[in-house]
């Protein structure tokens, strides 16, 4: 039994995040023919292993989602302020953890410039 196996049997809801888009390209490598990777790639390992109901599953997480009951966002990753949401881009809702002083996007953590001190909330 694997973890997606197991969330998508009780149900659970999530957001994309790095790894499954990892997975996803991976699976969709395995579809189209392409060969293993020379070096193991634990991402092509799960791809190849996951049943078609979870592959089905983690096709159908969303980059974000809301709560009206919770009055909250949810993104695996972050934002950029000033950005409507159906505009973010998917790779940074993935990857962002730092907004620099000069506006850089990067995934790399700086205690100083977390993405979170600039979002002013949803456009």
């Amino acid at each position: 039994t694997s973890v997606v196996q197991m969330a998508r049997e009780i149900g659970a809801i999530g957001v994309r995040g790095n790894h499954d888009f990892e997975v996803i390209r991976w699976h969709q490598a395995i579809k189209s023919g392409v060969e293993p990777p020379v070096v193991g790639s634990e991402h092509y390992h799960v791809a190849s292993c996951l049943s078609k109901a979870d592959i089905k599953w983690m096709y159908s997480l969303p980059w974000f989602m809301s709560s009206k009951d919770l009055g909250a966002l949810f993104v695996h990753a972050g934002f950029v302020s000033g950005v409507r949401l159906a505009k973010q881009n998917p790779r940074l809702m993935m990857n962002m953890r730092s907004i620099l002083p000069d506006g850089t996007v990067t995934s790399k953590f700086f205690n100083n410039w977390p993405w979170a001190r600039l979002w002013d909330g949803p456009q």
